[in-house]
C-alpha cells in the first residue's frame, strides 16, 4: 500500500513537474510571440507614420500647386478678358475700313467693266476703220490741185508724157509697145501717173484709155515752146 502511494506520489510529482515545464515553455513562447508581434506592430506603425508624412508632404505640394494654378488661372482669365475687349475694339475700328474697302472694290469693278467696254468699242472701231481703209479707194485729187514737177519723173515716165502729148490718147498696150516695157511695169507706171495727176483715165472704155491732163498739157506746151523761143 505504501509502495502504491509512493508510486502515485511519484507519478503526480512527475506530472506536476511536466506541467510546470510545459507552462513555462508556453509562457516563454507567448512572450516571444508577443515580443515579435510588438516589434512588427512598431515597425508597421513607423512605416505607416512615414507614409502619412509623405502623403502630407504631397498634399501640401498639391495644395500649393492648386493655389498657384488658381492664381495663374485668374491671371489668364483677366488676360483673356483684356484680349477679348481689345479684339472687340479692333473689330469696331475695322468696320469703317471694311465699308470703305467694299465701296472701293465696287468702284474698281465698275471701272474695270467700263474699261473693258471701252476696249471692246475701240477694237470694233479700229476693225471698222481698217475695213473702211481697205474698202475705200485711194482719193485722187483733181489735176489742178496737184503740184506738177517733171523733175521727179523718170526718163520712161517723161517719154510716156511726150508720147501722149504728141500722139494723143492711147491704151496701156499701145504705150507698152512704144516704151518697150513689160505689161506689169507699164501698168504700174500708168497707175502712178494717174494717181499723181499727170494723166487722166477714161474708164468708160475697155481697155482704159489714157490722156494728158489739161494742166500737164499746158505745162508741156510751155516747156516745149520755151526752148524754141530761145532758139
Amino acid at each position: 500500500m505504501d509502495e502504491f502511494l509512493l508510486l502515485v506520489a511519484v507519478i503526480l510529482a512527475v506530472a506536476a513537474f511536466s506541467s510546470t515545464i510545459y507552462i513555462h515553455i508556453a509562457f516563454r513562447r507567448r512572450d516571444s510571440f508577443l515580443t515579435g508581434f510588438n516589434n512588427l506592430l512598431e515597425a508597421s506603425t513607423v512605416h505607416l507614420l512615414s507614409l502619412i508624412r509623405r502623403l502630407e508632404g504631397r498634399v501640401d505640394g498639391l495644395s500649393k500647386d492648386v493655389q498657384k494654378l488658381s492664381i495663374d488661372s485668374g491671371k489668364l482669365s483677366l488676360e483673356l478678358e483684356a484680349q477679348g475687349r481689345l479684339l472687340e475694339e479692333v473689330k469696331e475700328d475695322l468696320k469703317p475700313l471694311m465699308r470703305t474697302y467694299i465701296k472701293l472694290s465696287q468702284g474698281f469693278r465698275g471701272l474695270h467693266e467700263k474699261l473693258s467696254n471701252l476696249e471692246k468699242q475701240l477694237s470694233l472701231q479700229q476693225a471698222a476703220l481698217k475695213t473702211q481703209h481697205r474698202e475705200r479707194p485711194p482719193r485722187i485729187r483733181p489735176a489742178e490741185e496737184r503740184e506738177v514737177s517733171f523733175a521727179r519723173l523718170t526718163p520712161t515716165e517723161m517719154e510716156v508724157l511726150r508720147l501722149l502729148y504728141v500722139s494723143g490718147p492711147k491704151t496701156a498696150s499701145e504705150i507698152r509697145e512704144v516704151i518697150n516695157r513689160t505689161r506689169e511695169h507699164t501698168a504700174r507706171l500708168m497707175k502712178k501717173l494717174y494717181l499723181e495727176g499727170y494723166v487722166e483715165r477714161d474708164t468708160t472704155t475697155t481697155p482704159y484709155i489714157y490722156k494728158l491732163s489739161s494742166k500737164i498739157r499746158k505745162s508741156l506746151e510751155f516747156s516745149m515752146k520755151k526752148p524754141r523761143e530761145e532758139a
